[in-house]
């Protein structure tokens, strides 16, 4: 009966379905074999699983499922392609770090040939022969989106002027790069982004030399008249310091300086995502021109950025932004422009998401509230994350910064209508959460809510490994009815001396007692939350930090509230609510946006760092 259902159907079936079951439904029949085949291989996706192995691919992998000949019967489908790698720990140099050991055990090669040149292009002839495998197969002219997400050099076969993108893909849409800017030949090879012309939607991460900065004028200079999505990441270090706005935009000939008034427009751009790149002091009416026609603004770390929010609330055609990042140390800007952020909101109505992340900002008063309460009527997604500079001991001689709560918290309910806003993050512990977030909790529409703090400062802890401890240690409790469900953070009755306890609280022994507590005050707060005290509305609760996929994934924790249809309370860790990932996408299907993106947002630090940070 399935088999005999109209095309149309099964196109719109296998949409909401995940890619192992399309996979499995084309099986079925030669029918539905020649239907859903193009549906599983219109996006492919290549792995270095190993971050100290990223010139193995999963390549070789694929071609055992699949001879060549059907291979190339598959992949002629293909129009997304990612290659990708964890990026977790970040290293001197990803390039050749790992090939230098591969190569000691070559044949030939002695240690006195193991130079970093040779090295080098080992790596990326691993690399170039593994992903050329996979481009003889695919169509010419087919690829709509390529990513390149390894944050290592790119082989020149790849993107140099004569490569097989600029040859045989020019129609590409969607261009991803993650470069490693802290490698010496980061800087070649890029030639052939010249010869795209119809890229609308251009990332680019880890960008530090002078030559790669061309090499982007290059890509912006065929693509500025009809880009609609453009984001530049940095790499900060002492090469790097003299790059700017002006070398992205200028038309200028030159080593990376404009040499001419002439700068390019973007009449089509409404995304702009800028890291670490330093902004004049001031912009010419018709670079302003730029910004008034986005609707979605993210500046990270990006110097003189306060001071382009200044000047943006006092232009005579107000910017209308949908969605607005803004990620600063004041340490780093003008003192003069301290209020800048909330001038900006006040110029303009209408913001959907607001994120923010405040290093060393002076006390923050009711101009800034009153700048959020300006978008209370549309006001969706919030994120506010502070931090600020503190004593390292008694003595006060040498301070870091640390996660601190808004001391606007209290007046939440005024900046906000938790009747419209569907997620919700706040640097702030579960206490104080519970306390600004109870008083108008049954007309609540929140649907996420994360409690932030930064990973580095917790990388010498194992939180999430102490939650699930005492999950595991609750349901224990549970079921010999030690404590009554709902009833284990009712009270101190966490008694490490019980003996009757002791199997599942071993492992947490080692552990700080502040460590610990920190982890039952969340398991407390999420007890009242999905309890029917709590907020009827919230479907999910999330602690600590979910930057950069999973660098920290150890400081983390996700919780969902329990469907009773589908599971019963004996298959839960707790009554109410049960653990699950972020990359469980049948869990975020009903919520009223990506929340996955969302935890995400003004991440703590740079993916791509340099060894001058250190």
């Amino acid at each position: 009966m399935f088999d005999t259902l109209p095309s149309e159907i099964l196109y719109h079936i296998a949409d909401f379905l995940p890619p192992n079951s399309v996979c499995a439904v084309g099986r079925v029949s030669r029918r539905l074999h020649a239907i859903f085949t193009p549906i599983v291989y219109q996006s492919i996706t290549l792995r270095a699983t190993n971050e100290w192995a990223l010139n193995v691919l999963d390549v070789n992998s694929f071609f055992l499922h699949h001879d060549y000949g059907r291979a190339q019967d598959c992949l002629r489908h293909t129009r997304y392609l990612c290659i990708q790698a964890p990026i977790q720990l970040v290293r001197f140099s990803r390039c050749a770090y790992y090939s230098i050991f591969r190569m000691t055990g070559m044949d030939g090669c002695s240690p006195d040939a193991m130079s970093e040149v040779v090295a080098h292009k080992q790596f990326l002839r691993d690399l170039e022969l593994q992903v050329s495998q996979i481009f003889s197969c695919l169509n010419p002219h087919s690829l709509r989106t390529f990513e390149w997400k390894l944050g290592t050099c790119v082989p020149t076969s790849i993107f140099g002027a004569d490569g097989y993108l600029a040859r045989y893909q020019p129609h590409i849409e969607h261009l991803n790069l993650l470069t490693d800017g802290t490698c010496f030949h980061a800087r070649h090879g890029l030639g052939g982004l010249s010869q795209l012309r119809t890229v609308k939607d251009l990332k680019w991460d880890g960008i530090q030399h002078r030559e790669e900065v061309e090499s982007l004028r290059g890509c912006l200079r065929c693509n500025h008249s009809h880009l609609e999505s453009l984001s530049v990441g940095f790499t900060p270090s002492a090469f790097a310091n003299s790059l700017s706005w002006n070398h992205l935009v200028g038309l200028g000939p030159g080593d990376g300086v404009c040499r001419t008034p002439t700068s390019m427009t973007f009449p089509g751009l409404t995304q702009l995502s800028l890291s670490q790149i330093t902004l004049p002091s001031h912009f010419p009416s018709d670079e302003c021109f730029t910004f008034h026609t986005l609707r979605s603004l993210s500046l990270r770390h990006c110097p003189n950025q306060l001071r382009l929010l200044h000047l943006l609330s006092k232009e005579p055609d107000k910017i209308q932004l949908d969605s607005l990042e803004s990620c600063f140390d004041f340490l780093q800007d003008d003192h003069r422009h301290a209020n800048a952020i909330s001038q900006f909101l006040l110029s303009f109505n209408g913001l959907r998401n607001l994120y923010l992340h405040m290093s060393n900002f002076p006390p923050l008063g009711s101009d800034f509230v009153e700048g959020i309460r300006a978008h209370r009527a549309t006001l969706k997604w919030l994120v506010y994350h502070e931090r600020q500079l503190a004593p390292l001991d008694d003595s006060g001689l040498f301070e870091e910064d640390r996660d601190v709560s808004p001391n606007w918290v209290g007046e939440l309910d005024h900046a906000i209508d938790q009747r419209q806003v569907t997620f919700l993050a706040l640097s702030i512990c579960p206490r104080a959460a519970r306390t600004c977030l109870e008083p108008a909790r049954e007309h609540s529409q929140l649907q996420l809510l994360h409690l932030r703090f930064s990973g580095p400062e917790r990388l010498h802890l194992n939180l999430a490994q102490e939650i699930r401890a005492l999950l595991l240690e609750i349901q224990r409790a549970n079921s010999v009815g030690v404590c009554a469900p709902g009833s284990y953070f009712q009270g101190d009755n966490l008694d490490t001396h019980d003996p009757s306890r002791s199997t599942h609280i071993a492992s947490l022994q080692s552990s700080a007692l502040p460590h610990l507590a920190e982890a039952k005050a969340f398991l407390s707060f999420a007890t009242w939350a999905f309890s029917p005290q709590g907020i009827p509305s919230l479907k999910a609760l999330a602690f600590g930090d979910f930057s950069h996929e999973d660098r920290y994934e150890a400081q983390r924790f996700l919780i969902r509230r329990r469907d009773p249809s589908k599971e019963s309370q004996a298959t839960s860790e707790y009554p109410d609510f049960v653990p699950f990932e972020v990359a469980d996408l049948d869990t975020w299907e009903g919520f009223l946006g990506d929340g996955a993106r969302f935890l995400a947002a003004c991440p703590g630090g740079g993916l791509m760092e340099s060894p001058y940070d250190f």
